[in-house]
This record gives C-alpha cells, sequence and structure tokens, in this order.
C-alpha cells in the first residue's frame, strides 16, 4: 500500500523537510476544504506546496536578520492557511513555536521568554514591546505564484 512506501521513506529521512516532500507528493488531491462566502473552496497538496514555497521565500525576506534555527512563534487560528504558515517557517529555516490564538499578550510574552523567541508570525496584532511582528498574510497567499529560489 502506498501508505506504507510513504512510512518507510520517512523512517530513512526523519526530517520535517522530508515530511514535508512527503505530504507534497500527494499532488493534486484534495489536502483542505473550507468555506467562503461564495461557496466551498479546496486546496490541494500542490496548492499547499506552491504557497509554502512562494511563503518561505517571502517570509525569509521579512525576518532578514533574525538567526536561522532560532524560534518563531506562530499564533494564528483555524484557518486553511495555517499549515503553509507552520511549514513555510521550517522552510525557511527556523523552528515553530505554536502558540494558542487565544492567549493574552501576558501570557504570549512567557512563551517567547521561556524559548528565547523574539519573532512572532500573528494575525492578530500583539501588544509586546522589542518583538518582531510578521502577520501570515504578509507572505501567504493562496493566489501565490510557484517561488523561484
Amino acid at each position: 500500500m502506498e501508505i506504507f512506501k510513504k512510512l518507510e521513506e520517512l523512517k530513512v529521512d526523519k526530517t520535517f523537510q522530508n515530511l514535508f516532500s512527503i505530504l507534497c507528493s500527494y499532488g493534486d488531491r484534495t489536502a483542505a476544504e473550507y468555506r467562503e462566502e461564495d461557496g466551498i473552496k479546496k486546496l490541494s497538496y500542490a496548492d499547499y506546496e506552491r504557497i509554502t514555497m512562494a511563503g518561505a521565500l517571502k517570509l525569509s525576506g521579512l525576518l532578514e536578520g533574525i538567526g536561522k534555527n532560532t524560534f518563531v512563534a506562530l499564533k494564528f487560528s483555524n484557518h486553511p492557511l495555517w499549515p503553509a504558515a507552520f511549514w513555510s517557517i521550517i522552510l525557511a529555516g527556523y523552528r515553530p513555536l505554536l502558540v494558542d490564538s487565544t492567549l493574552d499578550d501576558g501570557q504570549v510574552m512567557h512563551i517567547l521568554k521561556q524559548a528565547g523567541s523574539r519573532t512572532i508570525v500573528s494575525e492578530t496584532q500583539v501588544g509586546i514591546g522589542g518583538i518582531k511582528q510578521v502577520s501570515p498574510f504578509d507572505f501567504l497567499s493562496v493566489d501565490s505564484k510557484p517561488a523561484v529560489f
């Protein structure tokens, strides 16, 4: 079965990059469905790959000067672009720090301090001084063109 082959591939290379590659190998299969005002929308694994690759490139530029392999917090509610935000952080060379989107600024600051992070991707304004904040919508779009590295 196909899934067992994929599991074997992951056993050989236990990295997030490999897991992303395996997920993307599902191509035009539906990865997500969500409702908008004009009806049900679908995103395929290929769509997520395109969106994520373009997002990672843009995020790298937005976080220029932030050391690679450092924690970048992700405070993003349930949204069709959440997976692309998560994978963009990884593919841009950072370590995602998942933060509950319902936490208040004090709780978020506590988590950032514990992780030694000074950077957050958040769809809402975080009122914490000295923190580099980026909106996921600054680097992600379902209409993204394929990234050229």
